[in-house]
């Protein structure tokens, strides 16, 4: 399925939070949504990119950025 600059984002399903509040990108109408997927055992993530995802965070959080943290089960 193809997407566009400026089409609508499609929500997400996520079956269970571990931290937050349930939302959905409906919900988050107005703010910058930034959609981080992530695996819980790559040592790269959380040394490298998750000190940077923080830092904007903290930065942009007043101005109407919202995080969202995704990190697919790992199933054997």
């Amino acid at each position: 399925m193809p997407f566009h600059i400026g089409d609508k984002a499609p929500n997400l399903s996520v079956f269970d939070w571990v931290q937050g509040k349930p939302t959905n990108l409906d919900s988050e109408i107005g703010n910058v949504v930034l959609v981080k997927v992530f695996q819980v055992n790559c040592p790269g993530y959380f040394n490298h990119e998750n000190p940077q995802v923080v830092e904007r965070n903290s930065k942009y959080y007043q101005r109407g950025l919202k995080v969202l943290g995704i990190a697919p089960a790992i199933e054997k």
